[in-house]
């Protein structure tokens, strides 16, 4: 039976027709509304051969002063006429799109609220294609380069990351909407009920001994290397407390495990959701747990993901350390609290494809041809 293709396989076969498709457009093309609309075809051709039924296209769309060309959700771009663009950025026409790519970003801030963060602008004439991207507040543009297999598999690439509704797999992103500071709550009220629950287990060890066995664990390594006292609360620890919603003498040790229970379970949805992102014969994980239908399901799900099922299946073994952080599951933590947890990762995961580095704090790419594990930045 033939393996089913998975999404880089469809933009590595595609690719080089799509390449020669803006060649051909190239050499009978006008004007840069006949390259529009030329490319507009190869990139539908493309959005079901990808089975991207959220790649919709927006052309002619008003904003700001002026027009941009084609807007596909977080990717916008500006097309020119063939012969417009050289390999210099310093020449006129590269200057020109340059600064439309620019103007059009500052356009989407104002008019439609965007985030330039979000962003992702192209500028072709179907020779060469420029990129931006806005980062550490100022636009950061490409050379230009000149159209190849390669560069159009790089745009696709970021069409279908970028170009779907959602948000990019970017730290910043990630940590809005799951990090402590984030306005959804999310930590806050996860980290706090997590403490309730190891607050309970430290005053019925007998009821939950696993629990109280790997607390205990945790407790001796962490205070070793931590440089906190874990015993006494000090007013950082109060502070944080009240920050998580524990104001009233919070327990130091247990508080410290929920924060670090809470970005733990976390993290193993996110590895779990990327791993089988890149195996064309495994599910969405995050799917899975949701079609699960029932608390005890939902437990068993995350038994096995905590015994390592998960990977073992993709063929992944080069796990070295136990975990003390799966306690959760011999404890009564309230399905809800993994269930909400569970419900924005699934938004968020399940809308972006592909992942896109960000420099040293990127989330980088699991390697199914080494079988690596998944590195996850720091932010965590």
């Amino acid at each position: 039976m033939a393996l089913a293709k998975t999404l880089e396989d469809i933009i590595a076969e595609q690719a080089p027709i799509v390449c020669e498709q803006i060649e051909t457009a190239v050499s009978f093309a006008e004007s840069e509304e006949d390259l529009r609309i030329e490319f507009e075809k190869a990139i539908e051709v493309f959005r079901r051969e990808a089975d991207l039924p959220e790649l919709k296209g927006h052309h002619e769309v008003t904003i700001g002063k002026g027009r941009a060309d084609s807007v596909y959700d977080y990717v916008f771009i500006e097309y020119k006429k063939p012969g417009r663009l050289k390999e210099s950025n310093d020449s006129p026409g590269n200057r020109e799109v340059i600064k439309q790519l620019q103007e059009r970003a500052k356009a989407f801030k104002t008019e439609l609220k965007r985030d330039p963060k979000e962003l992702f602008g192209v500028g072709t004439d179907g020779n060469y294609f420029i990129t931006g991207r806005y980062r550490n507040g100022r636009w950061e543009i490409n050379p230009a380069r000149e159209r190849s297999v390669y560069v159009v598999e790089d745009f696709l690439r970021k069409l279908s990351s970028l170009g779907v509704a959602g948000k990019p797999f970017l730290p910043e992103y990630l940590a809005g909407d799951f990090g402590a500071e984030s306005e959804r709550k999310l930590a806050r009220e996860g980290i706090e009920k997590l403490y309730w629950r190891i607050r309970e287990v430290e005053k019925e060890p007998d009821a939950y001994p696993k629990a109280k066995v790997l607390f205990d664990q945790w407790r001796i390594l962490f205070g070793e290397v931590c440089g906190y006292d874990i015993k006494n609360p000090t007013s950082k620890i109060k502070q944080l407390g009240e920050f998580y919603g524990v104001k009233k003498d919070p327990n130091p040790a247990a508080l410290l495990f929920s924060v670090h229970s809470y970005y733990a379970l976390f993290m193993k949805f996110l590895a779990a959701e990327i791993a089988t992102m890149f195996n064309p014969l495994s599910a969405s994980f995050l799917a899975r747990l949701h079609q699960t239908g029932s608390s005890e399901k939902l437990r068993e799900e995350l038994r096995e993901l905590e015994d390592g099922g998960i990977y073992r299946h993709l063929g992944i073994k080069n796990f070295l350390e136990g975990d003390l952080f799966s306690w959760y599951l011999g404890v009564r933590v309230r399905p809800f609290i993994l269930y909400n947890l569970l419900w924005e990762c699934q938004i968020f995961f399940l809308r972006s494809p592909f992942l896109l580095t960000s420099g040293l704090n990127s989330i980088l790419l699991l390697n199914p041809a080494k079988r690596g594990i998944v590195k996850l930045s720091r932010w965590l």
